[in-house]
């Protein structure tokens, strides 16, 4: 009898102990990120910006986490370090300044990310709110889409039939693909129309 129990209760604990670890991120996905991206062309003589804290008070930037500064020049984008290339003042307050430890050349650009919505390895980048919205329903061979911030319309993706593409894309390919911009945050809402493996 104490055989049959532990051998039942056993993989239950190791489950459990395995959810565990789940639970924070089964939250985190129904929190939609707010982050926000300033940007402000440097005249060659000042090093201080002022960028907007706008974000309701539980979620204001209130630590150096919440902001990430890039400078953008002709040879690139280059991520700043905070203490090292530049310091914050007022954060937690409706007005964040950034003051850069070198002055930026005129026509440089400052790029500041501010927010609290943390993703990435050990939660170092801030993610900005999503300027797009992908609604996704699955069905057992294909998908309908649709932009709900963009109009009233949807459109159908069927998976590519046999023959049609090469056999390593095969059950892969679609007959018209979603379109997303680039280097933007999507918000994707999916949902399954006839069978609850859809999306598997």
């Amino acid at each position: 009898m104490l055989v049959e129990v532990m051998w039942t209760v056993g993989p239950i604990m190791i489950l459990l102990f395995i959810a565990l670890f789940s639970f924070d991120l089964l939250f985190k996905e129904d929190v939609i990120p707010d982050g926000k991206q300033f940007v402000a062309e440097a005249d060659g003589s000042t090093n201080e910006f002022a960028f907007d804290n706008d974000f309701p008070a539980s979620r204001m930037a209130a630590a150096d986490r919440h902001v990430q500064v890039f400078q953008s020049s002709a040879s690139g984008v280059v991520g700043l370090t905070p203490g090292k290339d530049y310091s914050l003042e007022g954060l937690g307050s409706p007005s964040v300044v950034v003051k850069l430890k070198t002055t930026p050349a005129a026509g440089d650009k400052l790029v500041v990310r501010m927010g609290r919505s943390l993703v990435g390895h050990k939660a170092k980048e801030i993610a900005l709110a999503p300027t797009v919205t992908v609604k996704a329903v699955g069905y057992q061979w294909g998908w309908t889409y649709s932009y709900p911030d963009l109009g009233d319309f949807e459109f159908s993706s069927n998976m590519a039939a046999e023959g049609t593409v090469p056999d390593e894309v095969f059950r892969l390919e679609v007959d018209n693909r979603v379109v997303v911009p680039v280097g933007e945050t999507i918000r994707v809402i999916t949902t399954a129309r006839d069978v609850i493996h859809a999306w598997a």
